[in-house]
């Protein structure tokens, strides 16, 4: 659980994950806290005109917020992410066709992946928001190397194909951020 000191004494809160993915639930345990999962299942579609960065705090919110009415007195953690390359918001694949396609527009550039977080207490129905921004170099790999890379591990439900955690991490060049967990689909520094 997670502690929140209070003026008169210290209040034990449940700590909610409104989140389906295996990633984030990893981090989380990786850090040693204690949760319970409940997905969220929101329509993640970007508003005509929204930009990554508003999209992901929008929807990490949505997601904290969708399953709020079922947690009094718990904090709820809402979390999305997007790549963003030359302009375009990337979500996840529709399939390997469009997986390859990112994959192969990627090789030998800068794609920022942006991850939204939100933290809601439904004690007092305040939350707190973070975006982190991390810069991510792909190697200039060649096309039958991204077809393996999805045949083999099918990163469909991941951002821009990629998941990092496994053999993705072959893909790249670099990564710029000061969380090592930030690219695989949580800022656990910031949640903290």
């Amino acid at each position: 659980g997670s502690k929140i000191g209070s003026n008169s004494a210290e209040t034990l809160m449940r700590l909610i994950l409104a989140s389906s993915s295996k990633a984030r639930e990893t981090i989380l345990k990786r850090a040693g806290f204690d949760f319970k999962i409940c997905p969220s299942h929101i329509d993640e579609t970007p508003l005509p005109g929204e930009t990554a960065k508003e999209l992901v705090i929008r929807l990490a919110i949505a997601k904290a917020q969708a399953v709020s009415h079922l947690f009094p007195s718990s904090l709820i953690i809402g979390s999305d992410q997007v790549a963003e390359y030359q302009n375009k918001i990337i979500g996840k694949p529709s399939g390997y066709k469009q997986g390859l396609e990112f994959l192969m527009n990627f090789r030998g550039q800068t794609v920022e992946f942006i991850n939204g977080l939100c933290l809601l207490n439904t004690q007092t129905n305040t939350f707190e928001t973070r975006l982190n921004i991390i810069q991510t170099t792909f190697r200039n790999y060649d096309q039958k190397t991204a077809e393996n890379y999805l045949k083999i591990h099918q990163p469909y439900e991941c951002a821009g194909s990629l998941k990092v955690e496994g053999p993705g991490i072959r893909l790249l060049a670099s990564i710029q951020n000061q969380d090592p967990n930030a690219l695989e689909g949580l800022c656990i520094i910031d949640l903290i």
